[in-house]
């Protein structure tokens, strides 16, 4: 039965599930994954998508079995930090579960066999402060415990290396130690831990994806390895996941035979290639084409600058654009012009998108200027009439002179 904190292996190297999720983008919504890191399940060059999942591992000739397929992955790497260093960074990797595999919504707590806690729901990125109990469920080291030392960790690329991993926006995580000690070797991450979930001190509710560690000697019979992992909101609205919760031990879900992957990748992209350029710039051309297209485009190209800023630089923004999605919603809209006749999911990143709507607008008008204040309210109704319309319907919608949130 696959869940979170159990061995994989992917193109990568070994490492551990995190938790068992569901896709929610358009192409692939509904069904069953399991999250881990990109590092893990994919290959260093290429993209990655079809490449098989193991668990335990390949190597493993007795029990290893395949329990997947790559979907999709995220990882960013030094060019990707320098374009973007607003942006989050990301290591995370999705494997399309295998159909007629048996999954929980639980995390393993040691090696064995029914040890096991529940998995709830995920702390919201506003509830994160320094100095709180956390743990995490890694296949190599089992369970260990710790707390949160920063919540916005940045390091810079290593050299000049493109390939090197840039940190940004992180959790840092330091072992569990008796208070005063001098000497000994603390760890809250190993090898083999990669991929697994950061949970509450008590258990239920994930905080985070580990993914690294770092390591520090501040005297010279003292060794601390914390843990860094990402806010678990920033990978549901990255990924475009939710992720899958329950209310008792042993709440088993069979992976349904339409659990198969897409005929083509959907890896997302660190930037849209010139052939999705072209299709945005016709549906720019289309929706402009009508009064109303025009009017919501005026909208957005006004405020795009002032909101990015906010996003950016005033911390209850970005933590209420993070945690209600904004840039789940941003893709679902471009998922939907690059699929005219697939209807827009009603939830991105766990959350009703009318939710994210409201809440994202509802910020908005408390610290935007009074301009984006009075046009946050048309955001939110726009955003709200989405849900289950092909960009086609909607497209229609304008063309026949009616309001898309009518």
């Amino acid at each position: 039965q696959i869940r979170g904190g159990i061995r994989c292996e992917g193109s990568g190297g070994t490492g551990t599930i995190a938790c068992i999720a569901r896709a929610t983008d358009a192409q692939n919504n509904g069904k069953l994954v399991a999250l881990s890191n990109h590092h893990v399940l994919l290959p260093e060059k290429g993209s990655g998508f079809g490449a098989s999942v193991y668990q335990p591992g390949a190597s493993c000739c007795c029990c290893g079995r395949k329990i997947g397929k790559v979907l999709r992955g995220r990882y960013t790497k030094t060019a990707g930090f320098y374009r973007r260093t607003s942006d989050i960074s990301i290591d995370a990797g999705l494997a399309l579960l295998n159909p007629g595999l048996q999954c929980l919504a639980e995390q393993q707590i040691s090696a064995g066999v029914g040890l096991s806690e529940l998995v709830q729901g995920v702390v919201p990125t506003e509830s994160f402060h320094v100095g709180r109990l956390v743990q995490k469920r890694g296949a190599r080291s089992s369970s260990t415990h710790g707390t949160m030392m920063h919540l916005h960790a940045n390091a810079p690329p290593k050299d000049s290396d493109d390939k090197s991993f840039a940190f940004q926006d992180q959790l840092l995580i330091a072992p569990e130690m008796p208070p005063g000690t001098t000497t000994g070797l603390f760890r809250f991450q190993v090898g083999g831990d990669s991929g697994s979930a950061l949970m509450t001190e008590l258990g239920g509710e994930i905080v985070g994806l580990m993914h690294a560690s770092s390591t520090a000697r501040p005297s010279p019979g003292l060794t601390i390895v914390s843990g860094i992992a990402t806010d678990i909101n920033a990978v549901i609205a990255a990924m475009q996941i939710s992720i899958v919760t329950a209310d008792t031990l042993g709440q088993v879900i069979t992976v349904p035979p339409t659990n198969v992957l897409p005929t083509s990748s959907t890896l997302i992209p660190t930037a849209a290639p010139a052939f999705t350029r072209t299709v945005l710039e016709q549906a720019r051309v289309q929706i402009e084409a009508t009064a109303a297209g025009r009017a919501y485009a005026e909208v957005v190209r006004r405020h795009h600058g002032e909101v990015q800023a906010l996003v950016r630089t005033n911390r209850r923004v970005g933590a209420i654009w993070k945690r209600y999605a904004g840039q789940g919603i941003v893709q679902a809209v471009l998922d939907a012009v690059g699929r005219p006749d697939a209807p827009i999911p009603a939830v991105v990143a766990s959350r009703q998108l009318a939710e994210c709507a409201a809440r994202i607008a509802g910020v908005l008008k408390r610290y935007g200027s009074a301009a984006l204040a009075r046009d946050a309210a048309a955001y939110e109704k726009l955003v709200s009439a989405l849900p289950g319309r092909s960009y086609h319907q909607l497209l229609r919608r304008l063309q026949a002179g009616e309001a898309l949130e009518s």
